[in-house]
């Protein structure tokens, strides 16, 4: 009798675990997040190609794991997204745009890459935050706890304040 109730606990909770899905915000702001790390990441590729500074690359490199973590909440949700692999490329216009117009200011200098990265960051931050407070799922909200870290730590590393360029993100791994 045990066992049944046991197992008959268990078929509920997967039930509603399988039952819940995105509201059509939610996915949205998956989605918009995932491209604006692609974003990121093609940024950083193209600035670590054109200044070979490391930190680019290093942080580059974790911009793919933050992508990951947010195609694996698209997966968990069974909905069907798939990114370009084409640098610049994204279904989103506005992010086109924007990585066109970040480009042509970062492509002035290190320096000026190296603000292009803090202004991505930033911006990251923001959205992150803003997208924690539309969702009531508490996965969501970890993996969005975890890239805010993450971004911090990016954001630091090109500021200037620290951090690895993107290494060590602790329970984010990136």
């Amino acid at each position: 009798m045990k066992a049944v109730i046991i197992s008959m606990l268990f078929l509920w909770s997967f039930n509603n675990l399988m039952d819940q899905k995105l509201s059509k915000s939610e996915l949205n702001q998956l989605t918009y997040l995932l491209e604006e790390e692609k974003l990121a990441h093609d940024v950083y590729i193209h600035f670590y190609e054109k200044y070979g500074s490391q930190k680019f690359l290093n942080i580059s490199e974790s911009e793919l794991r933050h992508q990951d973590h947010l195609m694996d909440l698209l997966n968990d949700y069974n909905e069907l997204y798939t990114l370009s692999t084409k640098a610049g490329e994204f279904h989103h216009i506005e992010l086109v745009i924007l990585y066109n117009n970040l480009l042509e200011k970062g492509n002035q200098s290190l320096d000026a890459a190296l603000e292009v990265g803090q202004l991505i960051e930033k911006t990251d931050i923001k959205d992150l935050e803003d997208a924690m407070n539309r969702t009531e799922k508490e996965d969501i909200k970890e993996v969005y706890k975890q890239l805010i870290w993450a971004s911090n730590r990016h954001l630091n590393a090109f500021s200037g304040k620290g951090g690895k360029g993107g290494r060590g993100m602790g329970s984010c791994k990136n």
